[in-house]
C-alpha cells in the first residue's frame, strides 16, 4: 500500500495554525447527527483509529470526526492527541519511509496537545513514539523519561521503549518487554497484539520455529478476523527462507482480506517453495505445481528475479530462474 497515495485519497491534513483538520471532505449524515461534544466525538475518532486495521474510509471518517471536535473546541488537548496517531497510522504504519509531511503535522498535533495539557502522560508516550519514527532518538528517549515521571498506565511506554532498543540493536532486552507486556494481562487490545506480533517476529528471527509458532497461534486468537496478523507472520517467516511454512500462513490471511501485500507474500513463498525443493534434488513434477501458482499470481519472471535476488533469504528463486532458463542474467541484476 502507498501510503502517501492513501493519505491523499483520505486527505489527511491538520493546519495546526487555524486549529482545524482541512480537507475532510463533505461531513456525513452520521457525524451531522453526533452530540455536538469534543470528547465524544474524539473518543469516536480513536475507537476508529483502534479498530483500523485497513478498511477503506474509516481513517476519513475518523478524521472528520476530529475536524469536528477541534471546531468545537480549540483548546480540546485529546483531540490533537488522536490527530497525532491518525497521522502515524495513515502515513507509517505500511510505510518503511515516515513522510516529511505527516511527521511534521503530527509533530505539531502533538506539542499542541502537551502545550494544552502538559500533565498527560500518555501524550508524551505518543511523543516519544513520533520521534523514534522520525529516528529523533534522543528526543524520543527524553519524551519517554517524561511520561515515566508524570506516570501513565498505557502499556505503550514499555512498547515504545523496546522499540528503541530494537533500533539500538538490543533485540532480546525488547523481547523482555513484550513478555513482560503479554504477562500483564493489559486490556488494550491493540497493545496486547503489538506484543505478540513483535515476539513471534523476535523468535522468528532467532530460528526458534516453534516457539514463534506458539505466540502468534496466541495473537490469531487475540485478532481472528486481522488479515494482516497471518499475513505479516508469513512474510517474517518467508523473508527467513521458511517458505513451506510461510504458506498457510499466507493463504489464510488472503482468505480473510484480498490484498496486494498477502498475494506477494503467497507467490514469493510459493517461488521459494518450489526453488528449494529443485535445489534439494526433488523431482520437477512434484515442484511444478507451487512454480505454477506462484506464477498465476505474479507472473512478470524477470520482476520476480531482480527483486528476489536482492535478499539472501530469497536470492534461491532468482537463481533458480535462472538457472531452469526463465530468466537471464541481466533480469537478474538489473540494468546498469
Amino acid at each position: 500500500m502507498k501510503t502517501v497515495k492513501m493519505l491523499r485519497m483520505l486527505a489527511l491534513a491538520l493546519s495546526v495554525a487555524g486549529l482545524a483538520l482541512v480537507g475532510c471532505g463533505r461531513v456525513p449524515a452520521q457525524l451531522e447527527a453526533a452530540a455536538e461534544d469534543p470528547a465524544t466525538l474524539t473518543n469516536e475518532a480513536k475507537a476508529l483509529v483502534d479498530g483500523w486495521h485497513g478498511q477503506s474510509g474509516q481513517l476519513d471518517l475518523a478524521a472528520q470526526k476530529l475536524n469536528r471536535a477541534v471546531e468545537i473546541d480549540p483548546n480540546y488537548a485529546k483531540a490533537y492527541v488522536q490527530v497525532c496517531r491518525l497521522h502515524i497510522f495513515a502515513e507509517f504504519q505500511y510505510s518503511s519511509v515516515f513522510e516529511p509531511h505527516a511527521a511534521g503535522t503530527a509533530e505539531k498535533a502533538i506539542l499542541k496537545a502537551i502545550a494544552l495539557d502538559p500533565t498527560d502522560g500518555y501524550a508524551f508516550v505518543l511523543k516519544g513514539r513520533l520521534y523514534a519514527n522520525m529516528n529523533r532518538i534522543a528526543e524520543a528517549k527524553e519524551a519517554l523519561a517524561t511520561a515515566e515521571k508524570i506516570g501513565t498506565d498505557s502499556p505503550w511506554l514499555k512498547l515504545n521503549w523496546a522499540d528503541i532498543y530494537e533500533r539500538e540493536g538490543d533485540f532480546d532486552r525488547a523481547a523482555d518487554i513484550y513478555r513482560a507486556v503479554i504477562a500483564s494481562g493489559t486490556s488494550d487490545k491493540r497493545a496486547l497484539g503489538s506484543a505478540y506480533a513483535e515476539l513471534s517476529s523476535y523468535y522468528v528471527m532467532r530460528h526458534q520455529w516453534d516457539k514463534a509458532d506458539e505466540v502468534h497461534e496466541k495473537h490469531v486468537k487475540l485478532d481472528p478476523t486481522n488479515a494482516w496478523v497471518r499475513g505479516n507472520y508469513a512474510a517474517w517467516l518467508a523473508n527467513n527462507g521458511q517458505f513451506a511454512r510461510a504458506i498457510p500462513h499466507a493463504r489464510e490471511a488472503l482468505q480473510i482480506m484480498d490484498y496486494g501485500a498477502g498475494r506477494d507474500t503467497l507467490a514469493t513463498s510459493l517461488y521459494g517453495q518450489w526453488a528449494t525443493m529443485l535445489e534439494n534434488g526433488e523431482s520437477p513434477e512434484r515442484a511444478r505445481p507451487y512454480f505454477d501458482e506462484a506464477r498465476s499470481i505474479l507472473p512478470d519472471l524477470p520482476h520476480v528475479a531482480y527483486e528476489t535476488y536482492k535478499y539472501p533469504a530469497s536470492e534461491i528463486i532468482a537463481k533458480m530462474l535462472w538457472k531452469q532458463g526463465y530468466v537471464t542474467k541481466l533480469d537478474i541484476i538489473g540494468p546498469r
